[in-house]
């Protein structure tokens, strides 16, 4: 799971390159310019930039041209933990961001207690740095969770939202009921079933017939259908 790889990585993943680059505004490097980064063959060549955002630096590369996309990367992992040849695909359509998380690779650490809130606060100070208004937002494993923080505390900085490999919250639970717990252990079907849907719940389908859900699930568009 690449949302776990960190550093150690999987078959096919980059390692950090050795082109360095680092300013005040975040968007020049070493290759002068965003320009520069148009006529970069691969990710791994992309310079590894340091942008200074109202929550700390940030080290980010970027790659390609046209609409901006911002990948947001799981636990424990940096930005050198995306799939080369993903990445490199994304390019070809879209100016690609990536970025190590607060704490991770190159990247400024929070004060305070580490949050999912705080992380998709300082990426949405790097959205601001770059100048990239709206763009797409990807993320994977925990860095779905970061980019879902992100559209609720910053909708404005979200045009569209990608999450891969991905589940619902900001990191904390609520414990279930004792009685919950209990059905669903139970291994009685009848029992969980009941616990689960008890009576009286708002059913899925509507008066008409036709159920919501799959009134949504018709206006998901098919890949490449952007």
């Amino acid at each position: 799971m690449v949302g776990g790889a960190g550093e150690r990585g999987l078959p096919g993943l980059f390692r950090p390159g050795t082109a360095r680059g680092s300013d005040g505004a975040g968007v020049r490097g070493r290759r002068g310019g965003q320009g520069a980064d148009r006529g970069d063959v691969s990710i791994t060549s992309a310079p590894v930039r340091s942008a200074r955002t109202t929550l700390g630096t940030v080290a980010y590369r970027t790659m390609g041209s046209g609409p901006p996309l911002v990948l947001i990367t799981g636990y424990s992992a940096t930005m050198e933990g995306w799939d080369q040849r993903f990445v490199d695909a994304l390019a070809q359509h879209y100016r690609v961001v990536i970025f190590d998380n607060a704490g991770t690779g190159q990247t400024q650490a929070l004060p305070g207690p580490l949050t999912i809130d705080g992380m998709a606060n300082q990426a949405s100070a790097l959205i601001a740095a770059l100048g990239l208004k709206r763009p797409d937002v990807l993320g994977w494993s925990m860095g779905s969770m970061i980019a879902q923080a992100l559209a609720v505390l910053h909708p404005d900085q979200v045009r569209r939202l990608i999450l891969c490999a991905s589940y619902p919250g900001n990191g904390t639970m609520i414990r279930p009921s004792e009685q919950a717990i209990h059905a669903l252990a139970s291994g009685d079907t009848h029992q969980a079933m009941a616990d689960l849907f008890p009576r009286g719940r708002q059913p899925l389908t509507s008066r008409s017939g036709s159920s919501p859900i799959r009134s949504a699930l018709g206006e998901v568009r098919k890949p490449g259908s952007w």
